[in-house]
């Protein structure tokens, strides 16, 4: 789109020079800068702080922004809902495309403990990115170029809690319900073998400019599309349901909301491998997987939210197909609010 003319600049999220881990807001006006913010940025990152750049340069009418649901919702109710009138953007000058996002970190530092925790260690190459992939295993990219995927169990439940931000506890965008174009890796296939630098990507199309988008990016060759729900069912297989209330059930979050014990260690790496190997066998795959992630999430901050406001506050704040996702689970979730009700009390 930049190249094409098609808007002047591009908001990205790219790293700072001296660390990797760090997010730093870029205006891009080269493709250069653009690819400065390709990689995973996983803890919070002060995307809208650019905007007034963008708005004190009368040269920019026509802007791409990429971001988190977070930033996407702030950046939409800009000056009542007309953001292009608060930045000089002409009228229909402002394109959003988002990526999935859940339970980033609330700093770097706690990024970096996170990643200690997952065995993860200066001496093998600084971790540059990573990923939570549908194999049950976090998939790490270094500076080096070197790679490691290490099964979601290894990690001890007592990490959860400082490496996952509060907003993100409150969360309900899952899949950034406010930008033109989504894209992640939520509801594609992983082959085997596969990592996060050569797995398929999902790309949710919201509307007529959102198809505008990917139709360019298809014609210039930078997207080739293997399948398309337009055309038939998109993979899926398992039963999320299932699924959902087991995670959710065996969260290390919740069981603190809940007075239980939390593992301070995880499982051996042998043991966890294997049980990864498992799971990826019987759990949920494809878009079937993307629905129990949104199920899973969904519970516990609806869980969360309860904790750390109250059941009518939370119930003022969650939006209603979160709610109906939620209400499809109140048979066990029930006993679960309630304890935690009671705990407030």
């Amino acid at each position: 789109m930049l190249l094409d003319g098609v808007v002047d600049a591009v908001v990205v999220t790219a790293a700072k020079e001296d660390d990797d881990l760090a997010p730093a807001p870029l205006l891009a006006r080269t493709p250069e800068e653009v690819l400065r913010g390709r990689g995973v940025k996983p803890s919070l990152s002060p995307a809208l702080s650019i905007l007034d750049e963008v708005a004190a340069d009368a040269s920019i009418k026509r802007l791409l922004f990429c971001g988190v649901g977070c930033s996407v919702q702030a950046l939409r109710s800009l000056n009542g809902g007309d953001p292009e009138a608060a930045l000089g953007l002409e009228a229909g000058g402002l394109f959003v495309m988002g990526t999935h996002c859940v339970d980033n970190s609330p700093t770097v530092e706690a990024n970096r403990g996170f990643l200690q925790a997952l065995g993860e260690r200066p001496a093998e190459g600084a971790a540059a990115r990573y990923e939570f992939m549908a194999d049950f295993q976090v998939h790490v990219d270094r500076a080096d170029g070197t790679t490691s995927k290490s099964p979601y169990m290894v990690l001890p439940g007592t990490v959860a809690k400082a490496s996952i931000a509060p907003s993100c506890l409150t969360c309900f965008d899952y899949v950034n319900g406010a930008a033109d174009l989504v894209v992640g890796y939520m509801g594609a296939p992983l082959n085997r073998g596969e990592s996060m630098r050569n797995a398929l990507l999902q790309v949710t199309v919201r509307n007529p400019k959102g198809a505008a988008m990917l139709g360019r990016a298809e014609r210039a060759g930078t997207v080739v599309i293997e399948a398309d729900s337009r055309v038939a069912p998109l993979p899926t297989s398992g039963d999320r349901g299932k699924t959902a209330k087991a995670t959710t059930q065996a969260d290390s979050i919740v069981l603190e909301m809940l007075g239980e014990a939390v593992r301070d260690k995880g499982m051996p790496r042998p043991l966890a491998k294997v049980l990864a190997f498992v799971l990826r066998r019987v759990a949920p795959k494809g878009l079937e997987f993307a629905k129990y992630s949104i199920e899973y999430h969904f519970l516990r901050n609806d869980l969360a939210s309860r904790d750390a406001w109250g059941t009518k506050r939370a119930l003022s704040q969650m939006p209603a197909y979160a709610k109906a996702i939620v209400a499809q689970h109140d048979e066990w979730m029930d006993e679960l609010r309630e304890r935690i009700a009671a705990k407030r009390d």
